[in-house]
């Protein structure tokens, strides 16, 4: 019971960071502490079908700039490698959380709904990891 209390309370906790700040810059060491602690994260299956890339400096900035190369030649809509989301055939009530979601982290953002250029931007800040080093 003790040790469910705890992992409860992590997940309480966590939060989600939209704007990092890059003059601090993280020990290599963290990142292989986070890397081998996500090595134990559940799969369906035990498939483990992930594969962790990380990238810094030159390689981070080299991968910002792809990305915002294929965005501005209008390639967001070519069909992705995977399916991120469920299809539209599910629940329909996690089609409505989803959108209410995405409605409320927009907000938040100060991002209209209709503001399809602030919406833009909001989604590039993805691809450039908000800053992250």
């Amino acid at each position: 019971v003790r040790a469910a209390g705890a992992v409860a309370e992590v997940v309480r906790k966590r939060i989600s960071v939209r704007q990092f700040d890059r003059s601090r810059e993280v020990p290599l060491a963290t990142v292989r502490e986070l890397l081998e602690a996500a090595s134990f994260a559940p799969s369906g299956g035990n498939t483990q079908p992930w594969h962790c890339y990380v990238v810094a400096g030159d390689a981070r900035n080299a991968l910002v700039d792809k990305v915002r190369e294929v965005m501005e030649g209008g390639h967001l809509n070519d069909p992705p490698e995977f399916s991120i989301y469920p299809s539209s055939k599910a629940a329909p009530e996690y089609l409505a959380r989803r959108r209410k979601l995405a409605r409320d982290m927009y907000a938040l953002m100060g991002v209209e709904r209709d503001d399809q250029g602030a919406r833009m931007e909001a989604m590039r800040k993805n691809f450039e990891f908000f800053d992250a080093p």
